[in-house]
């Protein structure tokens, strides 16, 4: 494993990462087109919307009951007879997504100190998919496993520690908290991110999110003042396996 690898490894036990809030008061997700995967989200409140899908779009209240984006073609109705999704002459039913839409990420920072970058012993445990896989080990203490891929813009870093899942990737901050959106397949879902000293960014994922990053073919995180950054998924349902057996089997090999 390369040097500079170990080292990010190495640092992402230095802070721990935020844990989960709840979506964007006043905001209506809907999801259309059934394994198309299509999102509608609303915000009544400021009469803005966004459609998610083969091509994003915005969308804007046409003052008789839709939304609509004429360039697109775009037309989504809420109301009326279940709501309903027309992208050109094609329709397609949708279902709101409840209050709790079973996708998170972010919460207030965990009170439990991390152990520091000396203490940590890092063991391989093995690779799958392009992505590698080490348990996380703080003297007698089993932390976690972790799973890393590189990519253009840096490392892209998912774990299991005993506080729950994180993902890690690059972040011009070196010190506290900030909040940020996780979009997966076009749905997005409010984050909040905490930084470590060696400019990372990290976090909490709940199951469910993570359970959806197994089938996700696209992955975006934009921390807030900073470019959104795209991460074509590949491998992310054997590395969250990987993982997960890494974990039952606190990093010992089988």
């Amino acid at each position: 494993m390369n040097t500079r690898l170990v080292k990010i490894l190495l640092a992402m036990v230095a802070v721990v990462a935020a844990a989960g809030t709840a979506r964007a008061e006043g905001e209506l997700l809907y999801k259309c087109g059934g394994d198309l995967g299509f999102v509608v989200e609303t915000h009544p409140e400021n009469s803005s919307g966004n459609f998610h899908g083969t091509f994003s779009a915005p969308l804007v209240p046409d003052g008789k009951g839709a939304w609509v984006n004429p360039g697109r073609e775009l037309q989504f109705w809420p109301e009326g007879d279940g709501p309903k999704l027309f992208v050109g002459v094609e329709e397609f039913s949708c279902e709101p997504v409840a209050d709790e839409p079973g996708m998170k990420a972010g919460a207030e920072p965990a009170d439990t100190a991390s152990p520091t970058t000396a203490d940590l012993e890092m063991v391989p445990y093995g690779s799958t998919r392009g992505w590698e896989v080490v348990s996380l080990i703080a003297g007698p203490d089993f932390v976690g496993c972790a799973g890393s891929i590189s990519h253009p813009a840096g490392f892209l870093i998912l774990q299991k520690k005993t506080h729950g899942w994180e993902l890690r990737v690059p972040a011009d901050q070196t010190e506290g908290f900030e909040g940020g959106i996780i979009t997966l397949d076009g749905r997005r879902v409010d984050a909040q991110f905490g930084f470590t000293p060696e400019g990372a960014g990290e976090a909490g994922l709940d199951d469910r999110f993570v359970a959806a990053l197994r089938n996700g073919k696209l992955l975006t995180t934009q921390i807030n003042g900073a470019r959104p950054v795209k991460w074509q998924l590949t491998g992310s349902a054997a590395v969250v396996t990987k993982i997960e057996e890494c974990f039952k089997r606190q990093g010992l090999l089988p």
